[in-house]
């Protein structure tokens, strides 16, 4: 044995000695700080202060010894030394104090045995020191440093030793100690990463020959090392997600997949949540077979030539399943050539439930890896029940002792999921009381944030703008609950209010959840009105405010529960703000919304007449009132004028709009607006004053539509509404105006540039006799400057230059329809439906009067009861057939549709139904001898 050889050998010795020595110390210092301790024994570390140092200070001595071995020994042993590689993995594992606890026993029997139990104590404190992040990039440079030449197995194999070492000892740790172990600086990871993956590559040998033509394939690397190496970057990844789990995350979906796996609990392949559309599984199977075929085929045929003249197929193969081929931005299954997916799968569980993984990924905010899973677009449009969610249960459930770390919105999609399982009576096993324990402190958090917000509230007398961490998660808690009622599922949508009621009540009795649920199957009704009375208190927040009404103004679109649908429109009018566009956006929103969904709107109006005193349709009009009334005002003040010039380019058009027209403003109707501003104690200086101008009232058609809708069923007849029918009534006076009837317009508004002309002075003119004022137009700088012409200019001091400009007063242009400028209110066929069925018989009388025969003939269809509404119809047809011979080809497209329904009138003994059917016979006759 050389001098240098038994230099590196003492030097490996004498490492273990000082760590050995230095845990002696400690331990003495043990002993003297408490000395009613154990004298024979160490059970723990008492001083954690002082441990933490210890451990400190042999994580340094321990890389300053890598640092020794890396490079300082290749310079002490040529590539010719005689050194057995193992001997320099012996050195590694002693050094590391991984070896077996004889092999430091080989001088002078030290440490002793006496007292008691000392020797075990001492090797238990020094090999149990967390290892620093630098300690693992020398020992992946150390592997792949050839002088050594060290297996790489084994290398991995120390690595994943000394990674789970740390991540027990870490265990022992305060929560609140900032760990530096395992830590790999940022701008390190990708290097890091790349280098670890170079230990587990395949390396072809050299002196094999390959055909020119053969492209040898990259990317290849040895089964069990890599799948191996990619549970040790796991680990790390949940140890550090901050910075190297940052970095697997967006740059390795390999490993990212197995995070995913235990973010979620779902330890398939691939895991529920990755799934993103509904075709994703068959793609991605699909994908899975291909890259399978490309790798085996790859492999075979890589072997062919290294086993050459040996013929290889999948039989014979030395290297299928051995070896795979891989680039590290794809995933693929998991498995090795000895152990299967499902062991791989057991492994990561294991290691979750010994360090804890979940819960380190869970407790990073940045990146916020829970929520980068929740807010895929797939998940958004979730139910309750679906098996993509379920990992948010069991992760919570598994870290109940950290909810607080928890985002919001994961809290509030485990709260909705677990109370609807609660509810669902087919669910066999209900919630455990782990789970309903979770449910109560969740469910406390979100009143005291609920409660916070309240009192800042109350505490901002000066009305500034409220901003904090509190209404921040309030708002949250909102925006996902009233998400939830956008669901077309209604037990979603019942389940949500349900939640939404219990975590604004301000009830104590609230917060126990399981008395709670097990008292009623589902949310009473009359528990909606607290629950929007509740967020009214929070109506100045203006983002919250808007939350609502826009989610219960989507909401409207599908819900079937007329008293939910009742309490939302109630909430919406009273909410809105006359001089917000977007409030009236909403409202539009809304009335055209229920003005389609016929069964839905008559349900509604006649709940309210019933059950609430026709409480939404007075404070609709007392909205509309307002609103007309301030609508009529702003239009005579600033009138719009019609230009009839055609000739505008369509690239000025700024928008089109339509527009409720006055063909004029009469005495009787500004009578009529005085009266309703009574009604509605409006105050107003405006002066009224008899106008016949046109005047456009910028209004939305949907919202007059469901006005004329809720007038025609109105109970003008009720004494206990007199003030309300009082109103009602000068609504129709209003809009059935035979002098001036209002009517829809549709108006373009224009842009255009106009000249702009500005003037500036100028020189007198100057003679061309200046050779340098022409230098600049000379085409060469030869040509010779022209002396006999002079450059005339104008003899006066200034000039106009001509600037184009936008305009500041818009052009508006009628856009007809069917060829008419003016379009009736009752053109709407959703508004002729519910004015046909009433029994408001000046309402019916008009819509009949103002329709073509065309829609007479549509009217036909709708099924009513009154005689006197089909009688007008009738009446009317008569008399647009007279008129009109020309259009009756209309009615012959329609006959075998139109003529059982008039024969039903007929029976009755309608006289202008018989009338109508005697003349629609002959026409038909006349038509069939024309053929």
């Amino acid at each position: 044995m050389s001098t240098r050889e038994r230099f590196l050998y003492a030097i490996c010795d004498i490492i273990p000695m000082i760590i050995l020595a230095s845990a002696q110390a400690f331990n003495s210092t043990n002993n003297t700080i408490n000395p009613n301790a154990p004298t024979t024994r160490l059970i723990a570390p008492i001083n954690n202060e002082q441990w933490l140092l210890f451990i400190q200070r042999i994580s340094f001595i321990q890389c300053s010894s890598c640092l020794f071995f890396l490079y300082t020994l290749p310079r002490l042993f040529d590539s010719t030394s005689s050194i057995n590689p193992i001997n320099y993995v012996t050195c590694l594992y002693s050094i590391l104090f991984t070896a077996q606890v004889n092999s430091y026993l080989r001088i002078e029997n030290w440490p002793p045995e006496e007292p008691l139990g000392l020797r075990n104590d001492l090797f238990r404190l020094s090999s149990e020191i967390p290892l620093l992040g630098e300690t693992l990039y020398l020992l992946i440079q150390i592997g792949l440093t050839p002088q050594f030449r060290i297996n790489p197995s084994i290398i991995v194999d120390l690595i994943d030793l000394i990674v789970r070492r740390t991540l027990n000892v870490e265990q022992k740790m305060p929560n609140d100690y900032a760990s530096l172990y395992l830590r790999l600086p940022e701008n390190r990871s990708e290097i890091f990463l790349k280098k670890f993956f170079d230990l587990t590559r395949y390396h072809i040998p050299i002196q094999i020959q390959f055909p020119s033509t053969y492209q040898i394939p990259k990317n290849l690397f040895i089964t069990e090392i890599f799948w191996k190496s990619c549970l040790i970057c796991l680990l790390l990844a949940s140890h550090d997600p901050q910075m190297f789990g940052r970095f697997i995350w967006t740059s390795v979906p390999q490993i990212r997949l197995f995070m995913e796996m235990l973010l979620t609990g779902d330890y398939t392949y691939p895991p529920k949540s990755m799934i993103e559309t509904k075709d994703f599984l068959e793609k991605f199977y699909a994908n899975e077979r291909l890259q399978l075929r490309e790798e085996k085929d790859s492999i075979l045929e890589l072997e062919k030539y290294l086993a050459s003249p040996k013929i290889i197929d999948e039989t014979n193969s030395q290297l299928l399943g051995k070896i795979i081929l891989l680039d590290l931005q794809q995933i693929k299954r998991p498995a090795t050539h000895e152990k299967n997916e499902k062991n791989f799968y057991n492994l990561i569980q294991g290691f979750n439930n010994l360090y804890k993984l979940s819960s380190m990924l869970c407790r990073c905010r940045s990146p916020d890896f829970i929520l980068n899973v929740l807010n895929r677009k797939e998940q958004q449009g979730k139910n309750a029940f679906d098996s993509q969610t379920s990992w948010l249960t069991s992760l919570i459930d598994s870290n109940i002792d950290c909810l607080n770390v928890f985002p919001i919105i994961c809290l509030c999609d485990y709260f909705q999921h677990m109370i609807m399982i609660y509810n669902a009576k087919s669910i066999l096993n209900p919630p455990s009381k782990k789970t309903l324990h979770a449910l109560e402190t969740i469910l406390i958090r979100f009143k005291s944030i609920i409660q916070a917000v309240k009192q800042q509230i109350l505490s901002n007398t000066q009305k500034s703008t409220l901003n904090s961490p509190q209404i921040d998660d309030m708002t949250c808690i909102l925006n996902y609950f009233f998400n939830c009622l956008n669901s077309n599922i209604s037990t979603v949508r019942t389940n949500a209010w349900l939640c939404l009621y219990i975590i604004l009540n301000d009830n104590d009795q609230i917060q126990n959840i399981e008395n709670l649920l097990s008292k009623f199957d589902q949310l009473p009704e009359t528990y909606i009105e607290l629950i929007l009375s509740t967020i009214t208190q929070f109506k100045s927040l203006d983002q919250t405010q808007l939350l609502v009404k826009q989610t219960l103004s989507e909401t409207c679109h599908f819900e079937t529960n007329i008293y939910i649908l009742h309490c939302s429109i109630m909430y919406i009018i009273d909410n809105c703000h006359i001089d917000s566009n977007n409030d009236i956006s909403l409202l539009s929103n809304l009335a055209r919304a229920l003005n389609r969904r016929h069964s839905i709107l008559y349900l509604l109006i006649q709940y309210d007449k019933q059950e609430k005193n026709s409480k939404l349709i007075e404070n609709f009009f007392h909205f509309i009132i307002i609103m007309l009334m301030k609508k009529i005002e702003y239009s005579l003040k600033h009138p719009i004028d019609i230009n009839s010039d055609e000739n505008y380019d369509e690239k000025f058009s700024t928008n089109t709009q339509t527009y409720l027209m006055l063909p004029g403003l009469n005495s009787e109707q500004i009578n009529i607006i005085k009266q309703l501003e009574n009604h509605v104690n409006l105050k107003d200086d405006y002066k009224w004053s008899t106008n016949m101008n046109k005047h456009y009232i910028q209004i939305d058609s949907v919202l007059i539509e469901l006005l004329l809708i809720f007038l025609a069923y109105f109970d003008f007849n009720n004494s206990k509404l007199k003030a309300l029918a009082d109103s009602a009534s000068l609504l129709q006076q209003f809009f059935l105006n035979i002098k001036s009837t209002p009517c829809f317009t549709t108006i373009k508004q224009f842009n255009p540039p106009v000249p702009v002309k500005q003037s500036q002075d100028e020189n007198q003119s100057v003679d061309d006799s200046d050779d340098d004022h022409f230098k600049q137009f000379a085409i060469e700088d030869i040509d010779p400057p022209e002396h006999t012409r002079k450059r005339r200019r104008s003899h006066t001091n200034s000039a106009e230059k001509v600037f184009v400009a936008s305009s500041t007063k818009p052009i508006y242009r009628i856009v007809p329809i069917n060829n008419e400028n003016e379009q009736s209110l009752f053109l709407s066929d959703d508004l002729q439906y519910f004015i046909f069925k009433s029994n408001n018989f000046s309402l019916v009388k008009r819509c009949i009067d103002q329709a073509s025969l065309s829609t007479c003939l549509k009217m036909f269809k709708i099924s009513v009861t009154s005689h006197e509404n089909v009688n007008c119809l009738c009446q009317r047809l008569n008399q647009l057939i007279d008129l009109s011979s020309k259009q009756i080809h209309t009615y012959i497209k329609q006959s075998s549709f139109i003529l059982p329904l008039i024969n039903r009138w007929i029976i009755e003994q309608l006289p202008e139904a018989i009338k109508l059917g005697e003349k629609l016979k002959k026409l038909s006759e006349k038509k069939k001898k024309s053929h």
